[in-house]
């Protein structure tokens, strides 16, 4: 007669030899808010606490150093994927291989829909959902991966929290404006990073979303240039209805 395997719990004898190195930018923050990547800081935050909860013994590190040599870890377990270069995401697992480590793989999260341009998905190891777009128009080329989103996150009490993220770098103390129709919003954040200045002006953004055909992002970016990024709104409102109603559950 075989023996029952627990597929949801690591064997007692197993959890006191493995040892995993968890790398995320800000695997070593204490979960709040960060000044320049907002809700990044409570992600990473909450998938260390997940990985301990399931019983492993985590060590988190913060930047790529951690692979650059030997290490007595035996699985990398990588949230690092912004160097500032395309593909960047493949830079920590080629480390690992580099010198040995084997790194565990992150399940992707589940597409709740697609709404014209508006994709809905959920993360439930988190847990999250988020409703997303990529832009529709922007000026010149882009330097980096651009998109808007508007975040739950129930653990940490956060519901539809707008996220933009820009094509190009933001100059300092240059103004990050927000247009969506006949509203228009002043965004706070640095670098590539904007985000609503608080919980109410989140809910007017979403407001005015279900409205407009279509909203856009200006700034002066570090080489003094233009940065516009113009996002289509059809879908969008269902895509956030959708992403509301896929953490509805989580509490």
């Amino acid at each position: 007669m075989s023996n029952k395997i627990d597929l949801f719990r690591i064997p007692a004898a197993d959890n006191e030899r493995l040892r995993v190195l968890f790398l995320a930018k800000h695997a070593e923050s204490g979960g709040s808010l960060h000044g320049e990547d907002g809700n990044h800081a409570v992600y990473h935050h909450e998938v260390l606490t997940t990985l301990r909860a399931i019983g492993l013994d985590v060590t988190p590190a913060s930047d790529f150093t951690a692979l650059f040599g030997p290490t007595d870890h035996d699985y990398l377990f990588t949230l690092l994927n912004r160097a500032g270069y395309p593909m960047s995401e493949m830079l920590g697992p080629l480390l690992a291989q580099r010198i040995g480590l084997p790194a565990l793989a992150w399940a992707a999260p589940t597409a709740l829909g697609i709404f014209d341009g508006w994709g809905a998905f959920r993360d439930p190891a988190t847990p999250r959902c988020y409703a997303i777009a990529s832009p529709a128009a922007m000026i010149g080329r882009a330097q980096e991966k651009a998109y808007a989103s508007i975040g739950y996150w129930p653990k940490a009490r956060i519901r539809g929290q707008f996220y933009i993220r820009l094509s190009k770098p933001r100059a300092p103390q240059s103004e990050l404006r927000l247009t969506v129709g006949s509203r228009r919003f002043v965004l706070t954040g640095n670098g590539v990073h904007g985000w609503a200045s608080d919980a109410r002006m989140d809910a007017a953004i979403i407001a005015a979303m279900r409205a407009a055909p279509s909203m856009s992002v200006e700034s002066r970016s570090t080489t003094g240039g233009a940065i516009a990024d113009t996002y289509r709104l059809r879908g969008a409102a269902t895509a956030i209805d959708a992403a509301a109603l896929g953490c509805a559950s989580f509490r």
